[in-house]
């Protein structure tokens, strides 16, 4: 059994390379991702929620990666503090893709179930820094 850290770095490597198919592996069939259902995109759960949200992203961002992160675990819970890059060339809440990089700074805080799989997630993000970046 690993500490959580495992599971929380395969979540991204599997965004990165869109590399979905040993989800259930990492992601609790009770994964509930806060930042999809409060904006409204996804009512699923488990390693179907996550899936449709790594496709939403890699459908919205082209060269898709995370820079400069740090992972920490303690009991149950795990934080990354990282910075999502890419280049938007798909539609991403509402804006139209004009091929701009960016770089945009977030926090993520994991709940891990006693197999350590990711059973909960919500984020701390610059999302108008991002917005800010992406309509120039």
């Amino acid at each position: 059994m690993n500490n959580g850290i495992e599971s929380v770095q395969r979540m991204f490597t599997a965004i990165e390379s869109g590399d979905l198919k040993d989800a259930d592996e990492y992601i609790s069939p009770a994964y509930l991702n806060r930042e999809s259902v409060d904006d409204g995109r996804s009512t699923k759960r488990g390693p179907e929620e996550f899936k449709e949200t790594s496709r939403w992203l890699r459908e919205s961002f082209s060269n898709l990666h995370f820079e400069d992160s740090d992972v920490i675990a303690c009991a149950d819970r795990a934080v990354v503090v990282t910075y999502m890059c890419g280049i938007q060339t798909g539609p991403f809440m509402g804006i139209t893709p004009a091929n701009r990089s960016f770089r945009q700074r977030q926090v993520h805080i994991f709940r891990l179930d006693k197999e350590s799989k990711v059973s909960e997630h919500l984020a701390v993000r610059d999302d108008l820094g991002l917005r800010r970046q992406l309509v120039g």
